[in-house]
């Protein structure tokens, strides 16, 4: 404002300098009319020097004066375009004002809308549950780290800012092997996203499988979103487990099922028929001692009753009753595993082979067998229940050893990385390899009909327990030359 009046004040300054420029100029050459005031000035008595106005006027008003009368209306004229022109500039510059101050209103509002957009930008990505960094392509194609959200030095647990201004390999040395680098690169540049939903990495600070979605934020830069995904693959796997488990335990059920309808009923089936036989026989005897006199064919009749057809039922109603007793025992034992508590702890396995060599001393020197045992390293499980599995593979081997040479049992383990590794190998029969998954199968045996007693269910309880302790077994074997059962269990 106080430059517009001052430029005002120096054009009116200008304009009133040449109006008395140009009357000092016009009067400057008039030289009658000065010398005739210089000597009637000087000719006048002091006493008569009163009058001269009043000659001044007399002298006037017979002079010409237009040409001043045209230079105080050039001045009128001249002063009234200045104010026009003063008033129209005055009105341009309010309405020039009035835009500049509106352009300025609109340019504050939207600085204060962009630096509240920022601040809730910041908020959202700060607060935001998945990890954020945020990083910027210079000319020479370095790629630089410029922020990071407080979820990306949780996920990563390690601190974000003394990272901040370095390349990504710089910041994350574990990148540098891969093309990911690469990929930031030209997102910044074509602004194509990029997401992997399972990616591995490591340094020497960071670990984890991790889910990333790439995208550009402006030319030349780009944000990083991703979270951890470990737990969600352990649940995975350890749903996965579960429902195997779950297919498992359906199977074998199908299997006490079908052992159920079909084994279980056998023996009924022998049991009511030879209770058929025994009724019939006891009518035949009431028929016969029924008789007032007993002829030598009916005596003879009643003896074959009493000392064949009775017992021989008897027999095999008591077969029957047993195989029965056996196998219900057998499901008892099963279904016991799956509800016994377990006590997980580091275990010796030294010491437990050694107890369960103990047991089997009075075997080993009955059938002349040989055990060897070599340096087993440790694991983790449940003792109980380790030495039920190994003493059913011993105990297996010594059943099935070859009639034609001397029982060979070897027992040995290793390391497989966080896995221990046993192996229990035998010189006995062998299993063909079109047995080696039945025979882990409920009930199953070999050779059903055979002299070997038992239940069919060694290998199945086996099974099941190391499958509750995260184990595994597996049989590798031939026919005639033997056996090796291998199981893994967690390494200490």
């Amino acid at each position: 404002m106080r430059r517009k009046f001052l430029i005002e004040f120096v054009i009116v300054g200008f304009l009133l300098f040449g109006v008395a420029t140009s009357v000092f100029a016009v009067c400057e050459n008039m030289f009658p009319l000065r010398d005739i005031l210089n000597a009637s000035v000087a000719g006048i008595p002091k006493a008569d020097k009163m009058t001269i106005p009043d000659k001044w006027i007399a002298y006037f008003s017979t002079v010409d004066l237009r040409w001043l009368w045209w230079l105080l209306g050039g001045c009128g004229v001249l002063t009234f375009v200045v104010i026009v022109w003063n008033l129209l500039l005055r009105r341009q510059v309010e309405r020039r004002r009035m835009e500049l101050q509106e352009e300025l209103q609109r340019r504050i509002c939207a600085e204060q809308f962009r630096q509240q957009a920022e601040e809730q930008f910041r908020h959202v990505i700060e607060f935001c549950p998945l990890g954020v960094l945020m990083y910027r392509l210079e000319n020479n194609g370095r790629l630089i780290l410029t922020a990071g959200n407080t979820a990306a030095e949780r996920i990563l647990c390690i601190e974000i800012r003394p990272l901040l201004g370095r390349t990504i390999e710089e910041a994350f040395p574990g990148l540098a092997r891969t093309d990911v680098p690469e990929r930031y690169r030209r997102i910044c540049k074509n602004g194509i996203p990029w997401e992997t939903h399972l990616f591995s990495y490591e340094d020497e600070h960071v670990r984890g499988m991790y889910e990333i979605y790439a995208f550009q934020t402006s030319a030349g830069q780009m944000a990083v979103m991703f979270t951890e995904i470990s737990e969600r693959i352990h649940a995975e796997q350890a749903r996965e487990k579960l429902m195997s488990e779950l297919q498992a335990k359906n199977e074998e059920l199908e299997g006490i099922i079908f052992i159920a309808s079909h084994d279980l009923r056998s023996p009924l089936i022998n049991i009511q028929g030879f209770a058929g036989e025994l009724q019939k026989s006891c009518r035949e005897m009431t028929v016969l001692l029924g008789r007032e006199a007993l002829s030598e064919t009916n005596s003879r009749a009643i003896r074959r009753i009493l000392d064949e057809d009775i017992p021989e039922s008897l027999s095999f109603i008591s077969a029957g009753t047993g195989k029965m007793d056996s196998l219900v025992k057998g499901l008892l034992r099963l279904a016991r595993i799956g509800t016994t508590q377990m006590r997980i702890e580091p275990i010796d396995m030294n010491r437990l082979m050694a107890t369960i060599l103990k047991t089997v001393q009075y075997q080993m020197r009955e059938h002349d067998i040989e055990i060897r045992a070599v340096e087993l390293p440790p694991c983790r499980g449940d003792w109980v229940q380790l030495n039920q599995v190994f003493s059913n593979l011993i105990d297996n081997a010594i059943k099935y050893r070859h009639p034609n040479r001397r029982a060979v049992i070897e027992i040995r383990g290793s390391h497989q990385g966080n896995r221990a590794q046993y192996a229990v190998s035998d010189n006995g029969i062998g299993v063909a390899p079109e047995h080696n998954k039945k025979i882990f199968e409920i009930f199953h045996r070999l050779n059903p009909g055979g002299p070997i007693k038992g239940e069919g269910l060694g290998l199945t309880i086996v099974q099941r327990i190391l499958d509750r302790l995260d184990g595994k077994v597996c049989v590798e074997s031939e026919p005639d030359v033997g056996a090796t059962f291998i199981i893994e269990l967690p390494a200490v």
